[in-house]
């Protein structure tokens, strides 16, 4: 929601779809620039990154899911393999971030 909506934008689609919402997938990431287009126009990409670091307010968007009165799951997504990862994570690496990632989670609920 940080990425299509930017600022707080966010808690407005809470408000209008929070008796919809039945599970919250988890991930953050970070832009970088990607050179630019043939009008000159700089063009982005995102990085998947750990939860705890980069653009998503995810204590304060699990904050006002709970003033919504949200109480199913959360999915956290580790997206740590591929070139649109912070870094090339291998299996036990990823697991090791995953670990990293949940524990973060469960202090914010």
């Amino acid at each position: 929601m940080a990425l299509k909506g930017g600022g707080d934008s966010w808690r407005q689609g809470i408000d209008l779809l929070a008796p919809w919402i039945a599970l919250v997938a988890v991930k953050n990431f970070s832009l970088e620039t990607a050179g630019r287009d043939a009008q000159g126009q700089q063009l982005w990409r995102t990085r998947t990154v750990p939860i705890a670091d980069c653009l998503c307010p995810l204590p304060r968007f699990i904050a006002a899911l709970k003033t919504a009165g949200y109480s199913g799951s959360y999915s956290p997504h580790s997206e740590y393999e591929g070139s649109h990862s912070f870094r090339e994570l291998s299996t036990d690496e990823c697991l090791q971030q995953t670990a990293v990632d949940l524990q973060y989670l469960r202090t914010l609920l």
